[in-house]
């Protein structure tokens, strides 16, 4: 069996078993969710907990491999990321095979940033991803040598689909309980991965295989075999967003911009404290009106996908 967890919670895995009907239009995921439904995978693992899959997408590994690598690589604005043991390193981009043999044979992973902006078919699936999970959504293209280790102990902001395209990978896995639901504005530089107490989840995925990590989860990788895997993150919408979103609309009304009654808690009188309570229940009432809204889900996605194109 090729992907194993390792420990005793109630995490699965799935490898081929008979084919079922496509629950998304996109092929890359018409493939990945072929064995699980899509609408199990929402139920009992999206934005919850780990989830991977052997030999549900092989369809990837056309868009990651060395000539693509190489395609990528010659791009004008190519962002690339070059490091060693979680450590970035001074070194030339590689511009043809013998240039990338040589920084993979030193033991150099090679990370590009923002793939989907600079290639049109990772810019489709990425847009079919952004589609299906209503999250703003970035690639990330990774070529690991035989052997070595990625970054250490550490957490995303976002919930993130590793697709294993080549080679293979170790990927270890640990709830995160001291920092849950990061936020992408306050990750800290020191997140004090000494302080976890929950336990390690391993699984090898190998290519054709694929892996969920939810938001927050900790996780450190060490390829196997040379490794190249394409990482697709999601910024799913925070309960904050929706503040965020209706702050400007606020702005308009004048409920929202009169000024509160003076005086501090403990001074005021059985009048003021009345006044103070009705304020309170009338700006409660209108938030809520305006957040049963039929269209500020939409109107944030959107505003939210704008917002990841202008800071990129």
């Amino acid at each position: 069996m090729r992907i194993q967890f390792r420990n005793t919670l109630p995490l699965r895995y799935h490898t081929p078993m008979s084919s079922m009907e496509n629950e998304v239009p996109d092929p890359l995921l018409a493939e990945m969710f072929s064995r699980l439904p899509y609408a199990e995978f929402l139920e009992t693992y999206f934005l919850k907990r780990p989830y991977c899959s052997a030999g549900t997408c092989t369809s990837a590994a056309a868009l990651g491999g060395l000539p693509h690598l190489l395609k990528l690589l010659a791009h004008p604005q190519v962002d690339v990321l070059i490091g060693r043991t979680g450590t970035a390193g001074d070194v030339p981009v590689p511009r043809d095979l013998a240039a990338l043999e040589e920084v993979l044979s030193q033991g150099w992973t090679i990370g590009i940033r923002h793939a989907d902006q600079i290639d049109r078919e990772l810019a489709e699936h990425a847009h079919a991803f952004e589609e299906t999970f209503s999250a703003a959504t970035d690639v990330h293209f990774y070529c690991t040598p035989a052997d070595q280790p990625g970054f250490g102990w550490h957490y995303d902001a976002e919930d993130v689909f590793i697709l294993q395209t080549e080679g293979e990978k170790e990927w270890q896995l640990r709830k995160n309980t001291v920092n849950p639901w990061p936020l992408i504005e306050t990750l800290p530089a020191n997140q004090r991965y000494e302080r976890e107490i929950m336990p390690i989840l391993s699984c090898r995925l190998q290519a054709g295989d694929w892996l969920y990590i939810p938001a927050g989860y900790w996780h450190q990788t060490k390829a196997g075999a040379r490794s190249i895997s394409l990482s697709v993150g999601l910024r799913c919408l925070t309960a904050l967003d929706l503040f965020d979103a209706v702050r400007p609309q606020l702005r308009e009304q004048l409920l929202w911009r009169q000024r509160l009654p003076p005086g501090r808690p403990d001074a005021r009188s059985v009048e003021q404290q009345a006044q103070w309570d009705r304020l309170v229940q009338e700006l409660s009432d209108a938030l809520k009106q305006r957040l049963s809204s039929d269209h500020i889900l939409e109107d944030l996605m959107a505003a939210q996908i704008r917002s990841r194109l202008h800071d990129d």
